[in-house]
Parts: structure tokens; sequence; C-alpha cells
């Protein structure tokens, strides 16, 4: 009897402590897991020769990503890393790949670390394929110009692309934003599931653009006369019809519930 009054005497006690602890973080279980700050991490730098590579890969994840130009013939990748939550730069047969790695693991409670950015820097032409693989963050391109193609293949990202210019632009996303401005490339191919897209200034020979759902807005170089359009806003509204000239130009936008809404910059 006296074994079993002490149990509960036990239990009773340990049930007090834990109830304490709880009220003590707040309810929060979170705070109990392992919390890293930037501080924990090392800033790295790569430097080398654009003329060296004919590829240049981006495959990460929770990652910010930043691509700008300088007046240098050089390539710059700064990034950080710790022991267990790090970027790789790897060179083979042309291509510098940077790629991401977490090793931490869940824990009983999990963890916490800071939002992190890779940012490149090229030079303000390029002769480069462009193949980026982006995971959870926000990607921005500025003044980016190659003669080869830009693929970008994106899950819940929102991507900013300015003052561009490039063979070719193939984008697939499944969500997020996807913002475009002054981009110029021969041509231009969007798919996306729940994206909210909008463009000002786009230019480009063939343009398709495929929307599941979310919305398409935006404006074309040029007069309507210089394009074809074509396309249809299935379970939304559009204003494709209103466009009936026979130019060169192709303009192909395929929505499912998605609005549409483009204009010309005569």
């Amino acid at each position: 009897m006296r074994k079993k009054k002490g149990l509960v005497i036990t239990l009773v006690i340990g049930m007090i402590i834990c109830a304490v602890c709880v009220a003590y973080i707040g309810f929060n279980f979170d705070e109990l897991g392992e919390h890293y700050t930037l501080e924990d991490y090392e800033l790295k730098e790569y430097v080398a020769d654009v003329t060296d590579f004919s590829k240049l890969s981006i495959w990460v994840e929770s990652t910010d990503v930043e691509v700008v130009t300088s007046d240098t013939n050089k390539i710059k990748i700064t990034y950080y890393n710790m022991d267990k939550d790090y970027y790789t730069v790897s060179t083979v047969d042309g291509e510098i790949k940077i790629t991401y790695t977490n090793e931490l693991g869940t824990g009983f409670f999990g963890y916490s670390i800071p939002a992190k950015k890779v940012t490149v820097e090229l030079p303000k032409s390029v002769s480069l394929i462009m193949d980026y693989n982006l995971k959870y963050g926000n990607a921005t391109f500025s003044g980016v110009n190659t003669d080869k193609g830009i693929n970008i293949d994106a899950d819940s990202v929102n991507i900013k692309i300015q003052n561009g210019n490039s063979d070719e632009i193939n984008i697939s996303m499944k969500y997020g934003e996807l913002k475009m401005e002054s981009v110029q490339s021969g041509a231009i191919k969007c798919n996306t599931n729940s994206v909210a897209i909008n463009f000002i200034g786009l230019d480009g020979n063939n343009i398709d653009i495929t929307a599941k759902y979310g919305s398409v807005t935006g404006s074309f170089v040029g007069s309507s006369n210089d394009y074809t359009v074509t396309g249809n806003a299935k379970d939304g509204n559009g204003n494709l019809s209103n466009f009936t000239g026979s130019g060169n130009k192709t303009v192909n936008i395929q929505g499912d519930s998605a609005d549409i809404k483009i204009e010309f910059l005569e």
C-alpha cells in the first residue's frame, strides 16, 4: 500500500513539474528544440572565371536566391555554412553547381534555423545555360543576360525576374508568385499550378503560358498587331478575345480556373 502511495505521489509531483515547465515556455514546445542563429554559420565565398563554365545550376531548398550582375568577368558565390547545414559548390565538366544539405535531423522537439541566402554575381553578359531547382523561399534575378537558356523548376517560391535577356526561358512552378519586368527572350514558356503571374514589358517572339489556377496579368512590348493572340480562360475571366492581330509574334495563354488580363504597350 505504501508503495502505491509513493508511486502516486511521484506521479503527481512529476505532473506538477511538467505543468510548470510547460507554463514557463508559454505552452510552446518549439522552445525546447535546438535554435540556431546566423552567428552559428560561417560566411563562405567562391570565385572563378565565368569563362571556365558553360552551365550554372542551383538546386536548393529553404533558401533565398539572388542572382545579380557586376562589372567583372568572374562568377562569385556567397553563402553560409555550418557543420550539418551547408551548401556545396562543385565543378564538373564545365558545370558549376550549388546544392544544399541538411543533416540536423528532426530531434524530439525539432529545431529552428535562420533564413539563409545564396548570392550569385555574374558578369553583365554571359554564355551560360542556367538551371534552377528551387523549393521554398524567394528568388530574384536582376540584369541577367545570357545567350543560352534559363530553366526554373520551383515549388512554393516567389520569383522576380527583371531587366533580363536570354535565348529562351522555361519556368515550371507549383505555388507562389511570379513577377517579370522588362524581360526579353526569343521564347518564353511558363507552366504553373497555383501561381499569381504578373509581368510588365514582356518581350518575346513566342510566349506560351499555362496557368491552372491563380491569375495572369501584364503587358507586352509592342502593338497588339505585332502578335497573334490565342488562348482561353476556361473557368475564369479573360480579355484575350479583344486582340485580333495576326502578327509574327505569338502569345498563347491557357487558364483553367484563372483570370487573364493582358495589354500591349503601343
